[in-house]
């Protein structure tokens, strides 16, 4: 690969004008017409590569695009399994919560039961 000629990087760089001075400088026009079909060529070279780096930049973009949906997806549908499992746990505490109140009403009917059954037998 050869060396990349400093005046490709000035900010007024003219690819025109840079060209010219190869054919204008040609000493006879076979010359002249062999600088043109040289510059016709490294043109073509050049807007072949330019067209293969942005074919691939559009493939890589529309390659992440699609990635990006995915996981945008992924990301919902994980949003709404975690609202259900919160639905859920409120659910289950309110109905541990009911259950609690239950069990300690039923202790209670319990231990009066056996002050009952403690009365009774002592009666006897």
């Amino acid at each position: 690969m050869s060396v990349i000629d400093a005046a490709f990087f000035d900010a007024k760089f003219n690819v025109p004008r840079y060209m010219l001075r190869y054919v204008v400088g040609a000493a006879t026009d076979e010359l002249r017409e062999q600088q043109l079909q040289k510059v016709r060529k490294l043109r073509a070279g050049a807007d072949e590569q330019i067209d293969g780096v942005i074919d691939q930049s559009f493939v890589n973009f529309n390659t992440s695009l699609a990635r990006f949906a995915t996981i945008s997806n992924q990301l919902q549908e994980t949003r709404e399994k975690l609202q259900e499992v919160r639905k859920r746990a409120a659910d289950g505490k309110t109905i541990l919560g009911s259950k609690t109140k239950n069990l300690r009403e039923l202790l209670l009917q319990k231990y009066e039961a056996k002050k009952v059954i403690d009365i009774i037998n002592d009666i006897e």
